[in-house]
């Protein structure tokens, strides 16, 4: 041991990075191999107890180190405080790698290397770092920096990624390897301020993290944090709370104060801004990184000169480029760029770069090309994307295999998609473990689970399906109105209307503990009505019918119309029930609730075609047409809907009518129903037609559970109990029920 121990000092006081990366990667595999279960149980304590201020504040050493030029005085001094920091944050590349430079002795120094090893080969296990999906999970940019110094690479510049999934704001790191390959790790700080932060109850969820980094980003402003200010300043530009050329101005004050990337996302945006001076100054702030080897600043100046049509000098720095990255992810990273820019940067140059990238098997190239792809080839590049590596394509395609019913090779893409942490591979998983098919048994549990994994992924849909598990008590949980809130919330900050909607809703209905109030949910769905959103336009005119106040109801009868004219069937159902009932301020008027609940029937509305069987059925609002309402009750109930096979039932054993009554088919149709839903007025029906079949006593025996039932319902009148204690009575007596 005593020569290798040698080596290692050596190449530390002299400054060999390769022979100090040979000794960390020995020292990594050594103590991972010895520590490899002990460093996931530290992890997971460490998640589960620490406190994110208490945390935070271990880092206050390492500017104290910094502030003394003399390192031996640096590390005397700070040395004891140093080791309860590091004790206390376990996982800081930044506090183990001054461990290794405040050691003293040969051993000291040779433990301090094998453990900065050992932490980073954990904290990059499983692929960490190799894409947004999989960051490495550190508390600071200082963190990233430790990682990628302890390494050997050499840093380059950093920056955020803005609109990245889940609602973090990842940090990617760009350096050169060992061999003087530009590489980039993908870091998440934020992620782990976000489990750290024990004092929020809402931490748990992905709105959480969103707010997190919109507070990150706001914070940006004057603390000379370039990388922060610039992910700020893009996220201000996308969500169009700043103008192109001003844009452009706030980012050039960074690119002249030496940032990098301030200057390579300067130059796009003037070519979009189409502004001359703009594109100079952008010009003249790049070609000194070009110089200098940057790749990014050879593709953006290959954009301009693109632009410009000059595709011989665009293809030189292109090629330039591809010194750092190799021509394949070079010609890749140049058609993304462009690509980025919409149709004006779909140039021939552009689409040459991408299909050579993609026929080189680059996994992004091969899934940009799928989506770029004619219909008949768009598979073929699909699976070129998926097995070189691709979870987005590899869930395309699960995706198109079960919309195709094929559901082995729909599972198998799925769970290669899953595997990557892809958020739609793992809503996908969550869906098919929800609702079975011909070879998976439905497990609501392992549904439950790979829902709450898409959602921490910055999947909206599987965010929205938890929430309506927590109001609606699905999935095997509990009904939660608070845990949905969470939901909720989180996938409308993604953009999901519905969840939106959903969430303006649960706020209407008035649940104590949650943080918004009905006039929350109000303007929730005032404001997604005001957007367009059909659902939200037909809940806004229920909820001013409903409160009925000044102008309200008259508001909301306009807004159903306007609906019931644009061809929206719910609303002329509802027209037709507010015509039927004589409700919000209107006289019952069973002839144009007839007409409203024929037009929306017509239209495929289900509750319409029921409600309108009934009319044809009684004569009510024009003439009896027994035949046509029989017809309709078979449409809607072959459709799904249960109460329409419910009344077909009822009539079909109850009727005295001959051309009606078919009580063999009744039961047969209210026992599928029953199959489903065994509510008491299902039984009640059941019961009927078991009467009307002779078996009085199983109908005595289904009655008796249909007002056991009915007991304990809260949507069933009392006189609806005394109807179902009127039947029991009919049967007791040897009859069946009939009506005309």
């Amino acid at each position: 041991m005593a020569p290798r121990r040698r080596g290692l000092v050596d190449a530390l006081d002299g400054g060999d990075q390769r022979a100090v990366m040979r000794w960390l990667a020995m020292g990594a595999l050594l103590a991972t191999a010895a520590h490899a279960d002990p460093w996931a149980d530290r992890w997971g304590s460490f998640l589960g107890s620490a406190e994110l201020p208490a945390v935070m504040a271990q880092y206050r050493v390492l500017d104290a180190l910094d502030g003394i030029e003399d390192k031996e005085e640096g590390c005397a001094q700070y040395g004891a405080s140093l080791r309860r920091a590091r004790d206390a944050q376990p996982f800081s590349p930044a506090l183990q790698l001054a461990m290794v430079r405040c050691a003293v002795g040969e051993k000291a120094r040779t433990e301090a290397l094998a453990l900065l090893g050992a932490q980073r080969a954990f904290l990059l296990r499983e692929g960490r770092g190799q894409s947004v999906l999989r960051p490495v999970l550190v508390a600071t940019e200082s963190d990233a920096a430790a990682l990628v110094e302890g390494a050997g690479w050499t840093p380059l510049y950093g920056r955020y990624k803005v609109g990245a999934p889940g609602g973090s704001l990842p940090f990617i790191a760009i350096f050169l390897d060992e061999r003087g390959q530009e590489k980039q790790l993908y870091f998440d700080f934020l992620r782990v301020w976000q489990r750290l932060d024990r004092d929020q109850p809402d931490a748990r969820f992905p709105a959480y993290l969103a707010a997190l980094s919109a507070q990150f980003l706001r914070g940006a402003e004057g603390v000379r944090n370039p990388a922060a200010e610039l992910a700020n300043i893009s996220a201000r530009l996308g969500d169009g709370k700043l103008e192109l050329l001003d844009a452009s101005v706030a980012i050039e004050r960074l690119a002249l104060d030496g940032y990098p990337p301030a200057a390579f996302e300067m130059l796009p945006l003037c070519l979009v801004a189409q502004d001359t001076a703009c594109l100079k100054s952008a010009r003249a702030l790049v070609a000194p990184l070009a110089e200098r080897g940057l790749s990014e600043a050879h593709l953006v100046l290959a954009l301009a000169f693109d632009a410009d049509g000059d595709k011989r000098a665009a293809s030189k720095h292109i090629d330039h480029a591809a010194k750092r990255l190799g021509q394949a992810q070079a010609n890749l990273a140049y058609a993304q760029l462009a690509f980025s820019l919409g149709e004006r940067g779909r140039t021939p140059l552009a689409r040459q770069c991408l299909e050579r990238a993609a026929r080189a098997n680059l996994a992004d190239a091969a899934f940009l090309q799928a989506q770029l792809a004619k219909p008949n080839r768009q598979r073929n590049w699909l699976e070129r994307a998926a097995k070189a590596g691709s979870p987005a394509a590899a869930a395309q395609l699960a995706l198109n295999a079960w919309r195709a019913k094929n559901a082995q090779q729909a599972r198998r893409w799925m769970k290669t998609a899953a595997d990557a942490g892809d958020p739609a591979g793992l809503a996908l998983m969550a869906l098919v473990a929800e609702v079975g098919s011909n070879q998976v048994v439905p497990d609501l549990d392992r549904a439950y689970r790979y829902f709450l994994r898409a959602a921490d992924a910055g999947n909206a849909g599987a965010m929205r399906r938890l929430g309506r598990a927590f109001a609606r008590g699905e999935l095997g949980r509990s009904v939660d109105v608070v845990e949905a809130e969470g939901w909720y919330l989180s996938a409308s900050v993604r953009g999901n209307q519905t969840a939106a909607l959903a969430l303006g809703e649960l706020y209407l209905d008035g649940h104590e503990g949650l943080r918004g109030s009905v006039q929350d949910g109000l303007r929730i769905i005032e404001e997604l009505a005001g957007g367009g959103l059909v659902a939200a336009r037909l809940r806004l005119a229920s909820v001013l019918i409903e409160r009925n106040g000044d102008g309200d109801a008259e508001r909301g009868l306009k807004l159903l119309v306007e609906l019931a004219d644009e061809g929206q069937a719910a609303a002329s159902f509802r027209l037709g029930q507010i015509a039927e009932f004589g409700q919000a301020g209107q006289a019952a008027d069973a002839t144009l609730a007839r007409a409203h609940y024929q037009r929306a029937a017509t239209a495929g509305h289900a509750a319409a075609r029921d409600y309108l069987a009934r009319a044809l059925y009684d004569g009510r609002g024009g003439p009896r047409d027994r035949a046509a309402a029989l017809r309709w009750w078979t449409q809607a109930a072959d459709a799904g809907w249960r109460p329409a096979a419910n009344s077909l039932a009822w009539v079909q054993c109850s009727s005295r009518d001959p051309a009606v009554r078919d009580p063999q088919a009744g039961t047969r149709r209210i026992s599928d129903v029953l199959g489903v839903d065994r509510n008491a007025n299902y039984q009640d029906t059941l019961a009927a037609c078991l009467a009307a079949s002779g078996l009085l006593d199983q109908a005595i025996e289904t009655q008796r559970e249909a007002i056991a039932q009915a007991m304990e319902a809260t949507d069933i009148s009392d006189s609806q109990r005394a109807d179902f204690e009127r039947r029991l009575a009919s049967y007791l007596a040897g009859e069946a029920w009939e009506e005309e």
